[in-house]
């Protein structure tokens, strides 16, 4: 499966597998800014790590990308899959 969630560290990280790469989180940003209409918000980037802290409606939670462990979504409260479910379960068609 091309988004795999799992919990960890006292937080659920949902991996987008297929998207390893810091150019590819930045696509992640542009593809919930246009299918999404997400208001990103860019807390930092350096390459080998970045966290964007994004919104979509009255949600909010988190897109990093760690050069180790690729681009994963979290929440700071809660199961972020059960706040963007649609967005993993779009994810998972286009990237299958």
């Amino acid at each position: 499966m091309p988004v795999s969630c799992l919990y960890e560290n006292n937080e659920e990280r949902c991996y987008i597998n297929d998207t390893p790469t810091n150019e590819d989180c930045i696509s992640l940003t542009k593809y919930l800014e246009k299918y999404w209409d997400a208001n990103i918000i860019k807390e930092y980037d350096v390459g080998f790590s970045a966290e964007y802290k994004i919104k979509i409606k009255n949600i909010e939670f988190y897109l990093h990308h760690e050069s180790g462990d690729g681009n994963y979504f979290t929440q700071k409260n809660g199961y972020v899959s059960d706040k963007i479910d649609m967005i993993i379960h779009d994810l998972n068609k286009r990237f299958s």
